[in-house]
C-alpha cells in the first residue's frame, strides 16, 4: 500500500538558452528530454539529446537558478563510436539511404546508479554513465553489436 504524505509541487523556469524544438518541426531541430539529477538526492539536471550531442542543464545547488548554458555530456559520435565504430557504420548506411539523422531517445534515468538508459530507434539500447559520460553497455539485436564494459 503506498501511502503518499503532503504533496509539494515547485515550479521552474527553463533560461531563454535552453534548447527547444522549433515550430516547423523539421527532423534536424528534433530535441528529447529527460529529467535526472548530479547525484543521488543532488540538484535536477535537464538532459538534451539533438542530432549532434546529449546535454545538460542544471539548477544551482544554491540559488536553484538554471546555469545559463547547457554542458555537453556526450557527443553523438562518442556514442556511436563504442564499439570500434560498428553501430556508426551501420547507422551511416541508414543515414545514407535514408537521407537522415538519429536524435537519441532518452528513456529513463537510474538516481542511485546515474545511469541513463538511450535507445538508438531501430538498432540499440545503451547505458550512459552520467559521473563517467561514457557508454558502459549496450543491447543490440545484432550480436556483433554486443557490449559490456
Amino acid at each position: 500500500m503506498l501511502h503518499v504524505g503532503a504533496a509539494r509541487v515547485k515550479v521552474t523556469s527553463l533560461p531563454a538558452s535552453f534548447p527547444r524544438d522549433s515550430k516547423n518541426n523539421h527532423p534536424y531541430n528534433d530535441h528529447r528530454y529527460l529529467l535526472a539529477t548530479a547525484s543521488a538526492g543532488g540538484n535536477p539536471v535537464v538532459l538534451v539529446a539533438d542530432i549532434d550531442k546529449i546535454s545538460g542543464l542544471e539548477q544551482s545547488k544554491h540559488t536553484k537558478m538554471w546555469k545559463s548554458r547547457p554542458q555537453v555530456v556526450i557527443e553523438n559520435e562518442m556514442i556511436l563510436g563504442f564499439n570500434d565504430g560498428g553501430l556508426a557504420e551501420l547507422i551511416e548506411k541508414e543515414r545514407r539511404w535514408l537521407n537522415r539523422k538519429h536524435v537519441p531517445e532518452l528513456l529513463w534515468f537510474g538516481e542511485r546508479s546515474g545511469v541513463v538508459l538511450i535507445r538508438i530507434h531501430g538498432f540499440c539500447f545503451l547505458c550512459l554513465d552520467l559521473h563517467s559520460k561514457k557508454i558502459v553497455r549496450c543491447f543490440c539485436s545484432d550480436r556483433r553489436m554486443q557490449y559490456a564494459k
